[in-house]
């Protein structure tokens, strides 16, 4: 892409850099970077990445602005007042440079939204002021494999550190303030050991207690995040066909420790995380193939299935892993909810 005449004059401070010049500009202008937080901290990194051409700029941020937020936060103005941030800082930068494309979200960052939005950015600025979402972003850039450049501040100390998996090392971070050193020890995980989900519960032959979001009669999947650490789903698929195995994607997500997703086997292919997720097959009562597989493209790796058949299903009666291990047809279903004992079967562990 060649720079305009209007560019030029634009940029020509940075083109008389050895270090950036004509070529590293073009860089700029399409290069993607999403800002998670459009407060204190995102707010001038906003202002500098339009100044500077970043050609794409995302900004996540569930918050408004707030008469309080003006002192510190000054891509917002007394005009702007009870906006939501992420569209107060987009009017912003367009100011500064109205060249750039610019896409707010005005939405919290969380666990089931994460991935996807940083899918397509080539790097990610943390903004945000919990320790949770900062976690969370330093997760899901790890399994995406996007560099993140973590920034935190506490009236008068800061901290920044730029993360690039697979490259840079563990960070262990001790927290200090006017009080004294609280010896409080966190860790940034660079290479993550990330969890893999299983599926714990099934049911192949429902009853009406367990209808789906339409009132209709389903089956359903039961897949549960074991831990010890945050699972992604990235690459999984379910399948009831050994001849098709990523006959259905999961969408992306993070699961924390523990936590359970019921995905209805109904035949309706949904896959909006939003509402309920449904997949392109149904369960076979008689018993068949069910799996959890691994896909990269170029390697195929069974997670979690229940043999070349699972058992003829009775109906109303659920099949899984009960608490101690076994597997078989358990006591009462509980899709969503801590595993019954079981009743009769033990086809040995999951693999």
């Amino acid at each position: 892409m060649k720079l305009t005449a209007r560019q030029q004059e634009r940029y020509s401070r940075h083109l008389v850099l050895n270090d950036i010049g004509e070529q590293g500009q073009e860089k700029l202008l399409a290069a993607k970077v999403l800002v998670g937080g459009a407060g204190g901290l995102g707010s001038p990194a906003l202002l500098y990445l339009a100044a500077a051409g970043i050609g794409t700029i995302g900004i996540a941020d569930g918050d408004q602005v707030e008469l309080s937020n003006l002192q510190r936060q000054v891509a917002h103005s007394t005009a702007s007042l009870g906006q939501s941030k992420a569209d107060s800082a987009r009017e912003s930068i367009l100011a500064i440079n109205p060249d750039i494309t610019v896409h707010s979200h005005f939405e919290y960052i969380t666990a089931d939204n994460v991935l996807k939005r940083i899918k397509g950015y080539d790097f990610v600025i943390d903004g945000s002021d919990n320790f949770s979402t900062k976690f969370l972003l330093n997760d899901a850039c790890v399994i995406a494999g996007v560099p993140l450049s973590h920034g935190g501040v506490l009236r008068f100390d800061g901290q920044t550190m730029t993360i690039i998996p697979k490259y840079t090392t563990e960070y262990e971070i001790t927290v200090r303030n006017e009080y004294g050193e609280s010896r409080a020890t966190v860790t940034v995980h660079v290479d993550y050991a990330f969890a893999t989900p299983r599926i714990s519960e099934f049911m192949a032959n429902s009853v009406g207690e367990y209808p789906d979001e339409d009132g209709e009669l389903s089956d359903w999947i039961e897949l549960h995040n074991p831990g010890p650490n945050m699972a992604s789903t990235s690459n999984l698929f379910l399948t009831d066909d050994i001849e098709k195995p990523t006959k259905w994607p999961i969408p992306e997500m993070v699961m924390r420790q523990n936590q359970l997703i019921v995905i209805f086997a109904s035949g309706k292919n949904r896959q909006n995380t939003n509402s309920e997720l449904h997949t392109n097959f149904k369960l076979r009562t008689k018993g068949e193939y069910l799996a959890l597989i691994h896909s990269t493209g170029r390697t195929l790796e069974i997670v979690s299935f229940f043999g070349r058949r699972y058992p003829t299903q009775t109906r109303g009666i659920s099949f899984g892993v009960a608490p101690d291990g076994t597997i078989g047809s358990l006591s009462m279903p509980t899709p969503g909810g801590r595993n019954t004992e079981v009743v009769m079967g033990d086809l040995g562990p999951v693999q």
